[in-house]
């Protein structure tokens, strides 16, 4: 199993945005490839790889999965002792273009005791001004170009299957997700041991399907944007979030 090959190459765990007061950036952020904690996120499409290149069929609707992004922060660690380690901060957004992601760094250490991972961000984050975000914040799909950062995206493009011309999906979607409303915690268990070249990985597997279930498609509605202003987006933004608790899990 794929999961249980890669897991020679690397321990367990993820990510990191902590909390100092004096800034909202860290230096260690300027300086990725010093990071030693890794979320590794599998995709999956009806049990089997999630493919760039593949057509999936719903109930009304073809779509082809185009990317998919996540946006993880405020890591922490905490001791079975009570006590939480101070992680150096740092975010960590996934694309469909690799499986591993660097998202912070740990102190060199034995550890035993739980991670808390947070999809989302935090107010303070949330309402970062752009002139003050980092870049891996600015990036495509992430910032929201007027306030705010999503943390969940998925773009394709999808046709109708009672489309008898265009037989291949041609028409834009997108899904977003964005604000405290919609954050997930995810905790785990862990022991482990950070060494020099030994970085910490902990396995996510994403279930895509589980995003269109009862009933969610393009071919309904096409953008979701989580725009409290507006109720019907506000509706599927809910609808869609529940899904998303659903079909992102720790391995």
């Amino acid at each position: 199993m794929r999961k249980f090959a890669l897991a020679t190459l690397a321990l367990s765990t993820l990510f990191l945005a902590s909390c100092e007061e004096q800034s909202l950036v860290p230096e260690d952020q300027r300086n990725m490839d010093n990071r030693n904690v890794e979320a590794w996120v599998f995709t999956y499409w009806g049990g089997a790889d999630l493919k760039k290149d593949s057509i999936y069929t719903l109930n009304d609707a073809q779509i082809k999965i185009e990317n998919i992004r996540l946006a993880f922060s405020n890591y922490e660690f905490s001791l079975s002792t009570g006590d939480t380690v101070n992680a150096d901060t740092s975010y960590g957004v996934t694309s469909l273009s690799s499986v591993d992601h660097k998202v912070g760094l740990l102190p060199g250490g034995t550890y035993t005791g739980e991670h808390q991972l947070l999809l989302g961000f935090d107010s303070a984050t949330y309402y970062m001004p752009y002139t003050d975000a980092p870049d891996v914040l600015l990036q495509n799909d992430i910032y929201r170009g007027t306030e705010g950062y999503n943390h969940m995206v998925i773009r394709g493009k999808y046709r109708l299957l009672n489309d008898t011309v265009n037989l291949t999906p041609h028409l834009d979607f997108s899904y977003r997700l964005a604000g405290d409303d919609f954050n997930i915690l995810f905790e785990k268990p862990m022991s482990f041991s950070v060494t020099a070249n030994n970085p910490v990985t902990i396995f996510f597997n994403f279930n895509v399907d589980v995003l269109f279930q009862g009933g969610l498609s393009p071919a309904i509605i096409d953008e979701i944007t989580s725009n409290p202003n507006n109720n019907d987006d506000w509706l599927a933004s809910q609808f869609l979030f529940g899904n998303l608790e659903q079909a992102l899990t720790l391995d």
